[in-house]
């Protein structure tokens, strides 16, 4: 009976310990090489250990984004579009916002990055102590021979009722060029 006990303890044991690991599995069709698609996979200790990022998304978790967020505005998603324009325009261009709609509970920036052609985007924001939201990016992936004019959009949710709520401006970056003032 007693090994019996001692049997299923250790089989509990296992399975709440496998229960504590997060798995992945990336399924990759479009290899450089151009040889048969790939499988990795990846096994981590803790669910809340593993982070996978894929194509633009929003980089999970900032202090920039806890800030914004502070002072009642949410960065909810991104959007992409593919190459819109890789001529002239992209080689000579810079980024900038083109563009933004606020209204009671949301907010929308239109935005136009000029970035390699390979690239995809992790986006981060930051609100600043005088109340300018700074909308960040970091282009990564493989290195291509081009460049190209990619639209992009933030989305917010914005809680204008919160006392700490002082949204000013928003702004690409740090560069002043861009600046949007926001009444």
């Amino acid at each position: 009976m007693k090994n019996l006990l001692l049997l299923f303890f250790l089989i509990a044991l296992q399975t709440n310990l496998s229960a504590q690991r997060d798995t992945v599995l990336i399924y990759r069709s479009n290899t450089l090489s151009g040889d048969e698609p790939s499988l990795d996979t990846f096994l981590f200790d803790s669910p809340m250990l593993g982070q996978v990022l894929i194509g633009t998304c929003i980089l999970p978790g900032t202090g920039g984004q806890m800030s914004a967020y502070g002072n009642g505005v949410w960065f909810e998603k991104v959007t992409k579009s593919d190459c819109m324009n890789n001529g002239e325009e992209a080689y000579h261009g810079s980024s900038r916002i083109n563009s933004f709609e606020i209204n009671d509970s949301t907010l929308v920036v239109d935005m136009t990055f000029f970035d390699n052609c390979c690239y995809e985007f992790l986006c981060d924001v930051e609100m600043g102590e005088d109340g300018i939201l700074h909308l960040n990016y970091t282009g990564y992936g493989s290195l291509c021979a081009c460049l190209c004019c990619f639209g992009v959009q933030y989305h917010f949710t914005l809680d204008k009722e919160s006392e700490y709520y002082n949204l000013k401006g928003i702004m690409l970056g740090n560069d002043e060029k861009t600046l949007r003032k926001v009444e």
